[in-house]
């Protein structure tokens, strides 16, 4: 889901929370220490508190399967009139089923072969079956319902689960659904449970003229009803989280156009319900026609488009962003970064979706960054300015880790600076530790296709990124996934002669945290007369001092200036006459020089060891492999270029990673 900037809503805490069960829950999730990578991931089951801990497990005793939702929606109001279609499997002997719905619905009516009878609790539906289930069967129940949907509690959006508005720019009168995180309830009878997937969801939607009703999947057939009526039959056939179930009805107008991904022989249908009002079209349909070749450099990064065997589409409702449902986003407002967003959410959110709400980042930190590599792919003139608009965005809320610690509060879920950008942030600074972009986006694609369809925690990307890296990023997860705040640099330098001297100290932003961010840091040295060289110092300690030697005048130098680390640069100053502090020696920081090169490297600063030396290109393909000796390299016969040199003990531990430039 995104939110327009400098739009993001008052988002309330869920009133109707119980005390009781958040205090069970949170009991025993205190937060780990830092060494304990595994043990902070807490599988919430349904962090929903419709049902104490005792329902809630009993919640979980089956699998949903499919739900066929019938539902006569207008758009004069959100009353609705449905039925639900529900097929279970049972995974443990069972004698209660559990289903909410929100009380301001009623219930006419369940029917069911295994149904003995039902009643209600609250926001829990209590259907008792005729005898005990029993585990790997199936059964099937229909439950009629009706009633106008709740207008009180809040989803991500600051809207409710099921919406009646007019476009205040355009005049179409609205009925939609938002039921993200917690909110599908208020609407259809649901398990809110994140590690269920439903199999399939079919959606009829039967409405007046001129009226559409839109949904995920595929449209199967529309039927003319009597009495002006029309019915819209959608199928789905893909796995599908519960708050990405969705329906909009409106008087639209279709605009549709095809994309042609690699990997697919024929073209994929995108299908973009509009406002009727020919203005909303026309104010931008160069952005609803952008999809196009977004969706085609996604799949050709990320792999094939997941629901290809459907559509992709958008779905206008009057509200200022947008939401990822499933095939078709449910969109307020047009433009390149929220298209791109909502997009990337179809790899990252709905085929594979955060196993547990303190996960969000996975779904929107990285929906965030496809923002980002939208640019990169299509506009890539504009591609440095978005990150550095991500780095303002999350530098001014940092007492936040993107860890989510309280997953009952929706506006804690969805920090923009923390959730969205700070996620962003995050993952491009994991590409540069990578140093390889055909891993980092061999990662991507990786993590797409083993959970594809399922859900994934940050446990299990880490582990993914150590298999395909060989590396070991628990140092990065603790530091920016676990951890508040981000590094603060105070920087002072000076050059004399030959002999480059800097000083770096480091503090954390936030008030609570003072962990320490280690990793190698890009420095810029630009030199007069023109020219600049990039040199990468290891930051290990608070305070870090540097001696480099260097051939020409420095005018001034630059902190990660392509903004690859997210951090604050307080204050940087030349300090002419200072001579440096004594480098420690248990803190080594080997320099490349010169750099760029033409035939060959001198390494300075390496502590005494036997090492050996990996060459690798930009794609990461080993292009040379030795002993170092004497601490120079030969790089004359390389080809002009951009190359990474890792540096291993004998143990074939890689301890360091230097760039250098080839010239020609």
């Amino acid at each position: 889901m995104s939110i327009a900037q400098n739009k993001i809503p008052e988002r309330r805490k869920l009133l109707f929370m119980r005390v009781l069960l958040i205090l069970l829950l949170l009991q025993n999730y205190a937060y780990a220490q830092h060494a304990c990578f595994e043990g902070k991931i807490k599988q919430f089951l349904s962090v929903e508190v419709n049902a104490t801990a005792e329902q809630t497990a009993q919640m979980e005793k089956y699998d949903m399967r499919f739900v066929h939702l019938q539902l006569e929606i207008d758009t004069a109001s959100t009353y609705l009139h449905g039925t639900a279609q529900t097929t279970i499997q049972i995974k443990q002997v069972l004698d209660t089923i559990f289903i909410e719905l929100h009380d301001t619905l009623i219930v006419d009516s369940i029917t069911g072969v295994d149904i003995s009878t039902y009643f209600r609790n609250g926001h829990l539906i209590n259907i008792k079956p005729k005898r005990q289930l029993q585990p790997d069967e199936q059964i099937t129940f229909v439950i009629y319902y009706h009633g106008t949907p709740t207008k009180g509690a809040k989803s991500a959006a600051g809207v409710a689960g099921f919406n009646n508005r007019a476009s205040p720019t355009y005049g179409n009168r609205i009925t939609w659904s938002l039921s993200q995180p917690y909110s599908a309830y208020e609407w259809w009878p649901c398990k809110q449970s994140l590690q269920d997937k439903l199999d399939s969801v079919w959606v009829t939607i039967i409405t007046s003229t001129p009226n559409t009703g839109a949904s995920h999947g595929k449209l199967i057939n529309t039927e003319n009803l009597p009495g002006g009526k029309v019915r819209y039959h959608w199928r789905s056939s893909y796995p599908i989280a519960y708050y990405l179930v969705s329906v909009a009805v409106g008087n639209y107008r279709q605009y549709n156009q095809y994309a042609k991904p690699a990997g697919r022989s024929d073209s994929l249908f995108i299908q973009n319900f509009i406002y009727s009002n020919p203005a909303a079209f026309n104010n931008n349909k160069d952005i609803i026609f952008s999809t196009g070749p977004m969706l085609e450099a996604f799949s050709a990064k990320f792999g094939l488009y997941p629901f290809y065997k459907e559509k992709y589409g958008h779905a206008m409702a009057p509200f200022s962003g947008g939401m990822e449902h499933q095939t078709l986003t449910t969109q307020g407002i047009f433009n390149f970064d929220i298209v791109a967003h909502e997009l990337g959410h179809q790899w990252f959110g709905d085929a594979v979706t955060c196993s547990n709400w303190q996960d969000i980042w996975l779904n929107e930190g990285f929906a965030s960054y496809c923002e980002y590599l939208a640019y990169e792919f299509l506009k890539p003139s504009q591609a440095a300015q978005i990150m550095s608009n991500i780095h303002t965005n999350s530098r001014y809320n940092t007492q936040l880790s993107l860890w989510v610690d309280d997953t009952t509060d929706v506006e804690r879920i969805f920090d923009y600076r923390t959730t969205y950008r700070k996620g962003a942030a995050v993952l491009h600074t994991l590409r540069y530790l990578l140093q390889n972009d055909s891993l980092f986006f061999n990662l991507l694609t990786t993590y797409i296709n083993r959970f594809k369809y399922g859900t994934a925690n940050t446990v299990q990307f880490k582990a993914l990124t150590e298999e395909l890296s060989g590396k070991d990023f628990t140092y990065f997860f603790n530091q920016w996934y676990y951890a508040k705040g981000i590094p603060i640099f105070t920087l002072k330098w000076n050059q004399i002669g030959n002999s480059f001297f800097l000083e770096s100290k480091q503090k954390n932003s936030s008030n609570s945290d003072t962990t320490l961010f280690t990793l190698p840091v890009p420095y810029r040295l630009y030199f007069v007369g023109g020219g600049d060289t990039t040199i990468y110092l290891n930051h290990f300690k608070r305070i870090e001092n540097y001696k480099v030697n260097v051939v020409r005048a420095i005018s001034n130098i630059a902190l990660d200036p392509d903004n690859w680390i997210l951090k604050w640069v307080d204050s940087l100053n030349k300090e002419t006459g200072w001579v440096g502090q004594k480098e420690n020696p248990a803190s080594p920081n080997p320099t490349i020089f010169p750099n760029p090169a033409q035939t060959s490297l001198q390494l300075d600063g390496l502590p005494k060891y036997r090492w050996q030396i990996r060459i690798l290109d930009y794609l990461g393909r080993e292009v040379k492999s030795e002993l170092l000796l004497n601490n120079r390299i030969d790089i004359a016969p390389l080809k002009a270029g951009q190359y990474l040199i890792e540096l291993y003990t004998e143990e074939k531990s890689p301890m360091y990673l230097l760039k250098f430039i080839k010239q020609p």
